[in-house]
């Protein structure tokens, strides 16, 4: 049930990374130890800050509101005047890529490949190109 309680928390894939490096092994009989929740809920911490600072980059560049490099250059290539934005769209857009940060983080699948949140923007864009 802790490794479950964790996957809720940090994911599959971190749960069952902290769960080997604990040694956690199902053991109905046998109580969790303070100091075994204490260092999973640290890892997982840790783990969530650092895959954080991985994609920090990546967001950055493709970020609507700082006009990011890469957003610009996705803007433009689909034929979206970045500059006609308003403030609000940008921030929508930023919002939206935002959420899919977070569940692909929450899914075990961070740092996110540049090439799949290109996509990402690519479909929010598209429909400013109507």
């Amino acid at each position: 049930m802790f490794v479950h309680a964790l996957e809720a928390a940090f994911g599959e894939s971190m749960a069952q990374a902290i769960a080997r490096e604990l040694a956690l092994q199902p053991a109905p009989e046998r109580p969790i130890l303070a100091s075994d929740v204490h260092r999973a809920v640290e890892l997982g911490e840790t783990s969530r800050h650092a895959l954080a600072g991985v994609d920090f980059g990546t967001r950055l560049r493709l970020g609507a509101v700082v006009d990011g490099p890469e957003f610009h250059r996705i803007a433009q290539d689909l034929g979206v005047n970045s500059s006609r934005l308003t403030p609000q769209v940008r921030q929508a857009i930023d919002a939206r890529m935002g959420d899919r940060f977070e569940q692909a983080r929450l899914a075990g699948q961070s740092p996110v490949p540049v090439a799949k949140a290109e996509k990402w923007l690519r479909i929010d864009l598209l429909p400013l190109t109507m």
